[in-house]
């Protein structure tokens, strides 16, 4: 059994709730093992008609026939995720066996927060900035910080990371499903995948505050934020455009398709 009030709630200073909501759900199968997900929109079901019984957390729960958290927060960000790792690390639980999932999302909520205060992104400009190009290796560096931080939090627990909406990436030697979601997607339903993207929406608004927070040229800025752009407007053609889709979140037969994909990397490690 998992208290929910252990974790820090949505509320106006990390959300777009406006007065503090727990988002967040256990569910008892009085098993000796526990599965987490942790994550935003997509981890939480957004737009599913039975969020419960059909969002991918259930359905691997249902699976291991094992206890379920669900720590999902919707617009959260990766920071936000690796906050409720940690704080998952801090609690004892008393399971035999416990599988988390951490599904990230775009790279860059949150930008110049709270939730990225850990992060120096002035050490990372003086010892890896040469050129605009290398601000994607910024953004490999704050998912890789996030991945490290969960890792170094759950060192007994058999950890598994994924990407929703945008590339994987930060992951390659951990466990991790090696294709995003919407890719998994497309693959198996048949509709059209676009060319690599990290951010969409929140993601690329949060973004824009880099330049308060390392000195690079508006030239250099702009060209950069004009690839995220394109990248961003092209996945989410692809995403509104889709019958799979609602508001930008997968339905019941897309959860299933990331529920298997999150079975079979357990089942494998």
């Amino acid at each position: 059994m998992v208290n929910t009030s252990h974790f820090t709630v949505a509320d106006n200073t990390n959300s777009h709730y406006q007065t503090p909501t727990n988002t967040y759900n256990f569910v008892n199968r009085q098993s000796n093992e526990l599965l987490v997900t942790i994550g935003d929109s997509w981890t939480w079901g957004n737009d599913l008609e039975d969020r419960l019984k059909s969002v991918y957390g259930e359905l691997v729960s249902d699976h291991f026939n094992c206890d379920w958290l669900n720590l999902s927060l919707p617009g959260t960000g990766n920071f936000f995720i690796t906050h409720l790792a940690e704080q998952l690390g801090t609690i004892e639980l008393n399971y035999d066996k416990v599988r988390v999932i951490c599904t990230f999302t775009e790279i860059g909520r949150s930008t110049n927060s709270q939730d990225d205060i850990d992060f120096d992104y002035n050490n990372w400009y003086l010892q890896n900035f040469t050129e605009y190009k290398d601000l994607y290796k910024l953004l490999y560096s704050m998912n890789r910080s996030c991945v490290n931080r969960i890792v170094t939090a759950l060192p007994d627990y058999q950890v598994v990371f994924g990407s929703n909406m945008v590339e994987p990436l930060g992951f390659e030697d951990k466990n991790h499903i090696e294709k995003s979601w919407t890719q998994l997607m497309s693959e198996k339903q048949g509709f059209a995948y676009s060319d690599y993207c990290y951010g969409i929406g929140h993601g690329i608004s949060h973004l824009e505050r880099i330049k308060n927070l390392i000195p690079i040229t508006d030239t250099d800025y702009k060209k950069w934020m004009v690839e995220l752009l394109d990248g961003a407007t092209k996945r989410i053609d692809v995403v509104s455009n889709s019958n799979f889709f609602k508001n930008l979140h997968p339905l019941k037969h897309g959860h299933r398709i990331w529920a298997d994909a999150c079975i079979k990397v357990l089942n494998n490690t």
